[in-house]
């Protein structure tokens, strides 16, 4: 939820504070998320990848109300770079319910 009143405030943000640490901080929570299901082996569950769209979709939000948004992370545009489709999981049992491709969500997100 807090992902989401970010994004939504978007257009505010420059005006109360300074976006770039925060946008910073939206991109290293998403690298450690998605770093955790390449490196670490955390299962890709729908609750994980909610939370990855919401961090995108706000990440996205605050660079579009920045007046000059700073260059998109090494990480994140490694990700991009990337077309790989992750299964994704129902949280409360084994079975595969979907798939999530990060790296076509990202260019359709931050890349407008």
């Amino acid at each position: 939820a807090a992902v989401t009143v970010v994004g939504g405030g978007a257009s505010r943000l420059d005006r109360l504070t300074d976006p770039n640490p925060l946008v910073t901080r939206v991109f290293e929570v998403l690298d450690l998320t998605t770093a955790g299901w390449e490196y670490g082996r955390v299962r890709v569950d729908t609750d994980a990848t909610t939370l990855v769209d919401r961090l995108i979709t706000s990440a996205g939000q605050v660079l579009a109300a920045m007046d000059d948004p700073p260059r998109l992370p090494p990480p994140v545009r490694e990700l991009m770079r990337r077309n790989n489709t992750l299964d994704v999981h129902d949280p409360t049992g084994p079975r595969t319910v979907g798939r999530f491709n990060l790296g076509a969500t990202l260019r359709e997100r931050l890349l407008v």
